[in-house]
């Protein structure tokens, strides 16, 4: 399986919601997270898979996410809302980027079929500016 990413909507520092991150292409019934950081871009093998890591650290995690999808198929998906994670009032304002700040954000995920003997996988990545 390979997780494409997707984002809707506007990514804003003060909007309680409104952006939604997606991922899809995910071995499906599999743990997840979004990550994200605002130190720039890079392309690190992960691991002895395929997939690199192309966010650089240090990285901010959106939280334990349960997929969906059909075990050992490839249709799973993730949703985040992550203006609603990092908005003032919401429960982790402590993780919100900034005004101003470009993102660049990935999913990992649990990838136990993998032929690469790596029991876990990312996704390709997206990037995006916060608005205030």
């Amino acid at each position: 399986c390979q997780a494409l990413l997707s984002a809707t909507g506007a990514p804003s520092a003060s909007a309680a919601s409104g952006f939604l991150l997606q991922a899809t292409g995910v071995e499906g019934q599999k743990d997840g997270a979004f990550f994200w950081g605002k130190s720039g871009q890079q392309a690190n093998p992960w691991g002895n898979g395929t997939s690199f890591q192309c966010v650089v650290p240090p990285v901010t995690r959106g939280g334990s996410l349960a997929g969906s999808g059909t075990i050992g198929a490839c249709d799973g998906s993730f949703a985040q809302d992550l203006n609603a994670t990092w908005c003032s009032t919401c429960p982790y304002p402590q993780k919100n980027p900034g005004s101003g700040a470009v993102v660049q954000a990935q999913l990992w995920y649990r990838d136990p079929a993998s032929t690469s003997n790596q029991t876990t996988s990312l996704s390709d990545a997206i990037e995006f500016p916060v608005a205030p």
